[in-house]
C-alpha cells in the first residue's frame, strides 16, 4: 500500500476514535466512576493509606498465598539425548543416574559424555 492510503485509513481512525471518545465524555456512569475515583483517592491522602491497605483491610486472606502451593512448583526437566560416536548407542535421560550414563563417564570422562548430547 502507499502512504497515502495508509494516512487516509489512520485518518479515518482518529475521526472514529474522536467520535468514541466524546460519547464516553458525555455517559454520566463514566461520570459517576470518575468522581468516585477522586474521592477515593482524596480520602486516602486524607488519611495517609494506600489501596493495598484498604484491600488488606477489606480482605485479610487476598495477600498471603498458601506456602505448600509456592513451595512444591519446579520446572520438569529436560530430556537430553546421548549418542556414543563409536557404539552408535543412544541414551534419553533425564537425570545423569543412568547406568550406561555413569559407565560412559567412567570410561571416556565426563566433559567427553557432556560433548555428545544432541539437541
Amino acid at each position: 500500500m502507499s502512504k497515502l492510503v495508509d494516512y487516509r485509513q489512520l485518518e479515518c481512525q482518529v475521526v472514529q476514535q474522536k467520535a468514541l471518545l466524546d460519547s464516553l465524555r458525555d455517559n454520566p456512569q463514566l461520570q459517576k466512576e470518575i468522581e468516585f475515583e477522586e474521592r477515593l483517592s482524596a480520602l486516602l491522602n486524607e488519611y495517609g493509606k494506600s489501596l493495598q491497605d484498604v484491600m488488606a483491610l477489606l480482605d485479610p486472606a487476598a495477600g498471603r498465598a498458601d506456602p505448600a502451593s509456592v513451595k512444591g512448583k519446579r520446572r520438569a526437566r529436560v530430556i537430553k539425548t546421548y549418542r556414543n560416536p563409536l557404539t552408535g548407542k543412544i541414551v534419553q535421560t533425564k537425570s545423569g543416574n543412568n547406568l550406561s550414563l555413569r559407565a560412559w563417564r567412567v570410561q571416556f570422562g565426563v566433559e567427553e559424555v557432556e560433548s555428545w548430547v544432541q539437541f
